[in-house]
């Protein structure tokens, strides 16, 4: 970090403009997160406003280099890096696991890494010098600490795997923690409520074990009967005799050990041997149901939802789940909606796991919600994008206006040339419908995109997003590079493109004759191209079908230059002919059961990905510079006739690549990794 010439800036290595001091937040920045330890920023702190970028006073002067971590003592220094590094998003930090994208330190000589939390904080808690214990089972000597003032809360006992608290013993060779009541657990436990008849004995798998009690796979310690295979993880062994919390419910829930089954009356999911009873309000639950929100907004909804033990009605009535769509048992406990006219119900379990789509509210307090989701609760989207209207028709629709992202004046236009392969520059799709378009240059974006909110609220992601424009981004959704306009969020890194933005979390699709819900943790294959689904999928909660983001937003018509015609997207063959089973861009074998374009008027049949390719989102012409690439700005284009051959692999440059226009270089988009996911 250096200081500028310039009073109160500094010049950090991990931006590329200089960062201004501010002494405190406003109320107007109270949800600003530092880019270094992704934690909402508090106190001093370093902010580039045009970018967005801020860094705490803390994590912009931490040290760039640690010459013997206390961690990671006898090995080379540590280095202070931004987390574009495969291995972090894989392994995660080495003491609390995380893998979100903030500042690192890693080891040069091995995998060691670690996030800038824990780098810094695990300096209050290892001295220079310690006395060690031997601890049984652990074969490494352990340092007993007394008190880490919260240091260490992101890490979890390696026992129980419940937040590390009070005093504890750590192991500095390995990840091993322990509480301190944890190191003097009975090796065997006799006469247990849940399990009389044999002991239970402390036992240990590298494996997954199932506890009967949560009824959760888990890996570590565990009490366990061999004769009857009746395994307890440690924190389940003995539980809390009471357990009270006003803001989930307003009587205490008592400890009711139970010899079978029971329903529990919060959730309607059967569960085993542990209960915990109201005997005011006559209910048996979950351990884990005894703290259930009493009020949350979810993002697929726009009111606040109420969880409620069961339901009257007074007449026969599906309610169906509106994040699964099966039924909801409303005998049981569910959310529904605080609205009395609106029906909108949910299951339990379908909130629970999806627990990045709601934040709760407190009951006890409603009116002090968490600032960056507060307006939730607000409508779904602000202003138009529009920044000024100068000529309306009659019917009052603007022919002529000003937009946030052009400096020219734009008309509408509602004709388009039947051959022209136009497209938007907002959404990068070819334009076939009312658009508006500059007269002194190439800007042209459709009426709809135009008119696209400045602030939006999109249904998989918790907090606010505002309208930018980028020459080059991610998008979080379908993970295509896009050129173009995009919702992007302060919080986190979250990209949407405007095609993700328009999709909704329930919807009908001509591919198939049932409503499709997104299912967050669907395993399986995409029934459009075929591929495996590794971040969610829309399903039929009837049919075994299932299609991804990305195919999901596959658009309806396209252009391409093997057909004079508009491609038309067809989803299923009624005549299998097996010599159209051929893509008449690549020539290879298609499978006429996945998704695929047609024109019927030259009977050509093509792959989505060959219409579209890698990178036809990425606008011909887009300029941007990254100077860890080449020093002067790059320009994407598209060869037709000559192909320079590329800087990187020494192949012809067929595809779309970046070239410079100052100098020779040129470089395919396959050969960099400019944008991070």
């Amino acid at each position: 970090m250096d200081y500028s010439e310039k009073e109160g800036q500094i010049k950090h290595e991990s931006h590329d403009h200089p960062l201004a001091f501010v002494e405190d937040q406003t109320d107007q920045n109270k949800s600003v997160v530092c880019s270094g330890c992704r934690e909402v920023v508090s106190g001093p702190y370093f902010s580039c406003v045009k970018c967005r970028y801020h860094l705490h006073k803390k994590c912009a002067e931490a040290p760039a280099l640690i010459s013997s971590h206390p961690f990671h003592r006898g090995h080379s220094p540590v280095l202070l890096r931004r987390t574009n590094s495969r291995s972090f998003k894989w392994y995660g930090c080495y003491i609390c696991n995380e893998k979100r994208n903030m500042f690192v330190y890693r080891c040069l000589d091995c995998q060691f890494q670690i996030d800038i939390i824990c780098a810094l904080a695990s300096f209050n808690i290892i001295p220079e010098t310690y006395p060690t214990f031997n601890q049984y089972p652990h074969h490494h000597p352990l340092i007993f600490i007394e008190t880490h003032h919260d240091e260490l809360k992101r890490a979890c006992c390696s026992w129980c795997q419940e937040p590390l608290e009070d005093s504890i013993y750590i192991c500095i060779g390995c990840k091993f923690y322990l509480h301190k009541k944890c190191v003097n657990l009975p090796v065997e436990i006799n006469n247990h409520p849940c399990h009389r008849k044999h002991p239970l004995t402390l036992s240990f798998d590298e494996n997954y074990h199932y506890c009967k009690l949560c009824q959760q796979n888990n890996i570590g310690y565990f009490y366990s009967c061999s004769l009857c295979k009746f395994d307890i993880d440690i924190q389940c062994v003995w539980q809390n005799p009471i357990i009270e919390d006003k803001s989930c419910h307003e009587h205490p829930f008592t400890l009711f050990w139970r010899q079978d089954s029971f329903i529990c009356n919060a959730c309607g999911v059967k569960g085993n041997y542990v209960s915990y009873i109201c005997s005011v309000c006559h209910l048996q639950v979950h351990k884990n149901c005894t703290t259930l929100p009493h009020t949350i907004k979810l993002t697929r909804h726009n009111h606040p939802l109420l969880h409620h033990y069961s339901l009257q009605q007074k007449q026969l009535e599906k309610r169906l789940c509106g994040l699964c769509l099966d039924e909801v048992e409303i005998e049981h406990g569910s959310y529904c909606c605080l609205q009395g006219d609106c029906k909108y119900i949910v299951h339990v379990n379908c909130v629970v796991e999806n627990y990045v789509f709601y934040y709760i509210i407190d009951r006890l307090n409603p009116d002090e919600e968490p600032n960056a989701s507060s307006s939730l609760l607000l409508d779904n989207s602000t202003s138009s994008s529009i920044t000024r209207v100068i000529e309306k028709n009659e019917l009052g629709e603007a022919i002529k206006i000003r937009h946030l992202f052009h400096e020219h004046d734009l008309i509408l236009e509602n004709k388009l040339n039947e051959n022209d392969d136009i497209r938007c520059d907002g959404c990068m799709l070819s334009i076939s419908t009312s658009f508006y378009y500059c007269s002194q240059c190439n800007f042209l974006v459709h009426k709809a995109c135009a008119e696209s909110s400045r602030e939006k609220y999109n249904w998989f992601h918790l907090f606010s997003t505002t309208l930018t424009s980028y020459p080059v981004f991610r998008c979080s959704a379908c993970l295509r590079l896009c050129s173009g306009f995009c919702y992007e969020s302060s919080v986190m890194l979250f990209y949407l493109c405007l095609r993700c933005a328009a999709v909704t979390d329930t919807l009908n699709h001509h591919a198939h004759k049932h409503l499709l819900y997104f299912d967050l943790n669907f395993e399986g294959l995409c029934n459009a191209c075929g591929g495996r689904v590794r971040s969610g999928a829309y399903r039929c909660k009837d049919c075994n079908f299932a299609v991804d983001f990305g195919c999901i937003t596959l658009p309806h018509e396209a252009r391409h230059k093997c057909d004079e015609h508009l491609l038309k997207l067809s989803y299923q063959e009624e005549i299998v002919d097996a010599e159209q089973n051929y893509c008449d861009i690549c020539e290879e074998e298609r499978n006429p059961n996945h998704w695929f374009y047609h024109c019927a008027a030259c009977d050509s049949y093509a792959h989505p990905t060959c219409v579209f390719g890698k990178y036809s989102f990425i606008k011909v012409g887009a300029t941007f510079t990254y100077e860890d690439i080449h020093p002067h700005a790059l320009t994407t284009v598209q060869k037709t006739y000559d192909y320079p051959r590329c800087f990187k692999c020494g192949m012809p440059c067929r595809d779309s690549a970046l070239e410079c226009a100052e100098c020779n270089y040129i470089v395919h988009w396959k050969c960099i990794d400019v944008i991070e996911n």
